[in-house]
């Protein structure tokens, strides 16, 4: 009600709080439309003409779907969604010139940025070498399910360190159907866990050499070997320098967005910001 709005807790009210982050956020976006202005990227009036080129937009886009021409993205834009797509724009003009202040990423600059997050980043799977065995028994007659698991445990019992899955499978005909052999490196794992997540699940937990029991989960069964392992593999600086560029002028352009933020003097009433904030909070 009413009253959360009006009631201090810490020294400040609900509406204080509100009052003083939308000041904040109103003071971001100026500073991100002077920059825009600032580095050749100008829009007609800036922050105060975002209604005016919304309502030009959404004209555009209308006219383009009567003519039969292509429009891309949404229809039809709200001024939320406006506001966005268009400060993702600005975002990106300013960020792909390297000319604009801030914007220059040297080697040393690069370097300091992946040592520090060389094993949060940049460390990708491990590569694996597995065969398994995947049988889905949902659809089946009692009967079939149960010979494959028999000869799945009798395959089981005879692999190990020194005897591949993938030779002894061989004698087994009604099991071949089921069986997959796969050498992935570190690059190609994360394609492949959407397809069978739940088989590198339980292959990961494997050394080479070693392999599960027949396992029966959710009317599925398996029998899993790791053959072989590549492990603690990173990504080279050369091969993510590109991204670390990136993720750095992203960085620099939000911090300096904060700095020129903080260095505009707002010349209105905040109280009148806060009495209006209030009202709009506390209407039914």
């Amino acid at each position: 009600g009413p009253e959360y709005w009006t009631t201090e807790v810490e020294g400040k009210t609900p509406a204080e709080s509100l009052a003083e982050s939308t000041l904040q956020r109103l003071l971001s976006l100026k500073a991100m439309y002077d920059m825009a202005e600032d580095t050749g990227t100008s829009m007609e009036n800036g922050i105060n003409g975002i209604e005016k080129r919304l309502q030009t937009e959404n004209q555009s886009r209308k006219d383009k779907r009567a003519q039969g021409q292509p429009v891309f993205g949404l229809s039809e834009f709200g001024f939320d969604t406006y506001l966005e797509y268009e400060l993702d724009w600005m975002e990106k003009q300013y960020c792909s010139n390297p000319q604009n202040p801030g914007m220059e990423i040297t080697q040393q600059d690069r370097e300091k940025y992946y040592t520090e997050n060389y094993e949060t980043r940049f460390k990708q799977n491990d590569g694996i070498s597995l065969s398994y065995l995947f049988i889905n028994t949902n659809e089946m007659e009692a009967e079939q399910a149960q010979k494959l698991k028999q000869q799945a445990q009798e395959l089981e019992n005879k692999i190990g360190a020194e005897v591949l899955l993938k030779d002894e499978i061989e004698q087994y005909s009604d099991l071949l159907e089921y069986f997959q052999h796969l050498d992935l490196e570190p690059a190609e794992v994360s394609a492949y866990v959407r397809s069978i997540g739940d088989v590198l699940d339980y292959a990961f937990d494997l050394e080479p050499g070693q392999n599960t029991s027949v396992i029966e989960e959710n009317g599925v069964l398996y029998l899993i070997q790791c053959t072989n392992r590549t492990y603690n593999n990173y990504l080279t600086l050369d091969e993510v320098s590109d991204s670390i560029n990136k993720t750095l002028r992203e960085e620099r352009y939000y911090q300096m967005v904060q700095e020129n933020a903080s260095k505009i003097q707002f010349s209105g009433d905040k109280q009148k910001v806060l009495d209006y904030v209030t009202y709009k909070m506390t209407q039914k």
